[in-house]
């Protein structure tokens, strides 16, 4: 079991069942590190998007500009 204390002007956990709070220490580093993956997967799908974002307002720009200058030919 994990445990709260505050004696003496120190507080903290502590562990009083080792091989049980392991496991939920261990539980806990697999969800963290889950977690860390999750933020770290939305960090570059939000790079990838504003790259494809800016390519997409260059790319409309470019068709903008020929599209101006066909009619300025025509």
């Amino acid at each position: 079991m994990i445990e709260e204390f505050n004696e003496n002007g120190e507080s903290g956990i502590r562990l009083t069942d080792h091989e049980n709070d392991r496991k939920i220490i261990d539980m806990w580093l697999r969800d963290l590190m889950k977690e860390k993956s999750y933020l770290e997967t939305i960090e570059r799908l939000e790079v990838k998007n504003r790259k494809l974002r800016k390519s997409l307002y260059a790319a409309v720009s470019i068709s903008i500009a020929e599209l101006l200058l066909l009619s300025a030919v025509i």
